[in-house]
């Protein structure tokens, strides 16, 4: 998707014509779409910028990026080379999750500039969603990062992730019961069509990890979305909405 179009700040107008005092829209110059309201004191960051910083750290590589609200947000998801040390993790025997990295910004100030750690579960390509005060760093403008830096705060996220993983593993041990899943369905807020899809699935699941994977598989490739340019962007919050409610629930 492209991303290193470029943005203007131009005055915003009442219907009379008036200049709203204080404030300027973030414009995208070749759609003329306007992708945000802002101070007139602030600075945007360019998403070229943000890739061209990520980019330059040798232990990534850049896998995709995808943009939503006509440009206004951006995510870059990248891989970790092998000779990377925590890159991955094995929950039990067998079952392994690989640790991605997630680059972000926006123009209408949703998302500071920044990262966040991601998992996938190899077995089955299901996204595993982590706490964000475990794996995210977000910082307001581009002046206040450089290579080094931002490579010392991955690496430093990596190495957190620990407290994660060991988590997972208690999952694993937690026998999953009826009234255990029932008590999650509820404490999640699961909508009565998701629930029909996915019920059967999760009393099947033996333990936690089981019963955290049935939603993941769904939530990756189940969900149904409005098919646009946005898709993406909306299974992203959905996944957060839902999946961070595991990390809330009192499972003993």
């Amino acid at each position: 998707m492209k991303y290193d179009f470029q943005i203007g700040m131009e005055d915003l107008r009442m219907e009379n014509g008036n200049v709203v005092s204080g404030k300027k829209a973030i414009v995208r110059q070749d759609t003329h779409r306007c992708l945000g309201i802002v101070s007139n004191r602030y600075k945007p960051t360019l998403h070229a910028d943000v890739i061209n910083l990520f980019d330059g750290i040798k232990s990534i590589n850049r896998e995709r990026v995808i943009t939503a609200k006509g440009g206004a947000i951006m995510f870059a998801d990248y891989g970790f080379t092998s000779k990377v040390k925590h890159n991955s993790a094995e929950v039990k025997k067998g079952d392994l999750v690989d640790f991605k990295l997630r680059a972000f910004n926006s123009y209408d100030k949703s998302m500071e500039l920044g990262f966040e750690i991601r998992a996938m579960r190899l077995v089955c390509t299901n996204g595993l969603v982590i706490p964000k005060a475990v794996s995210r760093i977000g910082q307001r403008h581009i002046g206040d990062y450089d290579i080094k830096q931002v490579s010392e705060n991955i690496f430093g996220k990596l190495e957190d992730l620990s407290s994660v993983v060991d988590r997972w593993r208690i999952w694993n041990t937690i026998r999953n019961t009826k009234e255990t899943t029932f008590g999650f369905l509820q404490h999640a807020s699961v909508r009565d069509r998701m629930k029909k899809e996915i019920l059967d699935d999760c009393l099947r699941a033996k333990n936690i990890w089981d019963l955290y994977n049935v939603f993941t598989h769904f939530t990756s490739h189940k969900l149904r979305f409005k098919k646009d340019s946005d898709i993406e962007f909306r299974r992203h919050l959905r996944e957060q909405q839902l999946l961070k409610k595991f990390y809330t629930y009192k499972w003993q």
